[in-house]
């Protein structure tokens, strides 16, 4: 492949660059087993309980959460594997790896060196970063992939005791356009080309941290206080997040609701159905949420958007949150797709609920036998109901005599039993409008204030017409320069 900067390059670097293998660019300034008894940390004196057990803990009044409650996505959201043990270099790994190290030595470090290469892995493109990270000296990139971790092979052999050769934490882009069963024949697939190998099973993929999380519709509410209070977990740290502490009115909406002034012709300003919907249901939050001291009202709007359980980063915890805010957030158009077609009526809140487990906790179940990501796959419903069971359960009443007799709530009885219910879990190809859409008016913010700065008078459109001219030519110019094309190798798009 051509090179893309008039630069000298490392004869080894010229060589794989002919073969079409890299790319030298210069970036432009602009249930299988019961989890039985074991003994933890991460729990109270209260023993485990057998897998069965939990089962017949929940066992009544199941089928009177369908109307309200309905699983409408499950998965893994967040995945960080580490491969390698008694298993050589391939030949491939040995032939590239010194072409990054050259890449290494002739980069100067600085900030100011804005050269980079990218190489060619599984049919997808990786950006090789100038640095290491730690005990592993290559690092390589792809947004839509993950970020990768690669030991020197000089020094291969000490890393075959702790079979960690390569670290690779995937990003939920990825994750979320396979389910579950077929992410370890995906990794093997494209990491297998960086060991001499006969089975699989040397690869020893084992688990760093793993996030489970289950999407469930709960009418027009969040959790209310109640019922995050009603909760019982092994974890003796929480934490709850609230919504905003006031309800604020778009001038729009101010307007509107000051009503006409004149016989004439009134000032009220038209709106949307959407727009008028939402005013709505600000007006009914201010009536609902309103307090009176005196001659004054205080409106405040304290719902509940998160709640954690266990300490972030730890070896376990959990989170409960408003998905449906999230996702509006994040500008996330692919996954209220999948809850459409799960059965979602665009809506009722989705509530997430999320645990993250990270390997010294995985290494507690059943002495170990889940840390391989196969088995922790194929027992994915059975540890997931344990740690909806046994590790946090909401209830309807906490008896505290015997907090194991508490009755499960409805909402929770169905989050249990969620990755025992079928649902469609794959995004087939990522939508990217609701993110393009905010690149171009962030753009074209930047453009209209250029524009009104650089006019010389208010009737001036020539420097407007000048600067819009100007976009068009730079864009054809980045298309046909091949500029457009080195994003998105950078970007993991190709």
């Amino acid at each position: 492949m051509e090179r893309r900067v008039p630069r000298a390059s490392p004869a080894g670097i010229d060589e794989v660059k002919k073969r079409g293998k890299i790319m030298l660019f210069q970036k432009k300034n602009p249930s299988v087993r019961a989890l039985g008894f074991f003994k933890s940390k991460h729990k109270d004196s209260t023993p485990v309980v057998s897998r069965t057990l939990a089962q017949a803990d929940h066992q009544s009044n199941s089928d009177t959460s369908v109307s309200l409650n309905k699983v409408l996505l499950t998965g893994v959201d967040s995945l960080v594997i580490t491969l390698g043990g008694n298993v050589a270099p391939s030949s491939w790994l040995k032939e590239h790896q010194s072409i990054w190290k050259e890449y290494q030595e002739q980069h100067s470090q600085s900030p100011d060196d804005k050269q980079y290469i990218t190489d060619e892995i599984n049919g997808e493109w990786w950006c090789v970063k100038p640095y290491g990270i730690g005990h592993y000296k290559y690092v390589l990139d792809n947004p839509e992939i993950g970020h990768l971790r690669v030991w020197n092979v000089d020094k291969w052999s000490s890393a075959s005791r702790t079979k960690q050769h390569i670290y690779f934490d995937l990003r939920s882009s990825w994750l979320h356009k396979r389910t579950p069963q077929q992410l370890h024949n995906d990794i093997v697939e494209m990491l297998g080309g960086f060991f001499e190998f006969h089975d699989p099973s040397e690869l020893n993929i084992q688990i760093t941290r793993i996030d489970l999380h289950s999407d469930i519709s709960n009418g027009s509410t969040f959790l209310t206080h109640a019922q995050v209070d009603n909760s019982i977990s092994r974890s003796k740290y929480r934490e709850r997040f609230n919504g905003d502490d006031t309800i604020k009115l778009t001038s729009k909406e101010k307007d509107f609701l000051k009503g006409g002034q004149s016989y004439n012709k009134s000032p009220q300003k038209l709106m949307s159905n959407e727009e008028v919907q939402s005013l709505f249901k600000k007006v009914l939050q201010m009536e609902q949420h309103q307090n009176s001291y005196g001659v004054d009202s205080m409106v405040h709007k304290r719902d509940i958007e998160s709640v954690y359980y266990g300490k972030r980063g730890g070896d376990i915890w959990g989170k409960i949150y408003d998905k449906t805010k999230c996702v509006k957030t994040k500008s996330d158009n692919d996954t209220p797709l999948l809850w459409i077609e799960n059965g979602w009526n665009k809506t009722d809140t989705i509530i997430r609920t999320e645990f993250s487990m990270r390997r010294a906790f995985i290494k507690e179940l059943d002495n170990g036998s889940y840390v391989l990501l196969s088995d922790f796959i194929k027992n994915i419903s059975s540890i997931w109901e344990w740690v909806t069971s046994k590790w946090l359960r909401l209830v309807d009443k906490i008896n505290r005599n015997n907090i194991q007799t508490s009755p499960i709530s409805q909402f929770w009885l169905v989050v249990q039993l969620s990755f025992k219910n079928a649902t469609n879990n794959i995004i087939r190809k990522r939508n990217f409008h609701g993110k393009v859409n905010q690149l171009i008016k962030q753009g074209l913010g930047c453009l209209q204030q250029a524009a009104a700065k650089g006019m010389n008078s208010n009737e001036d459109y020539r420097f407007p017409n000048a600067i819009g001219e100007a976009v068009k030519k730079v864009l054809s110019s980045s298309y046909h320069s091949g500029e457009l094309l080195e994003r998105r190798l950078v970007l993991g798009l190709t």
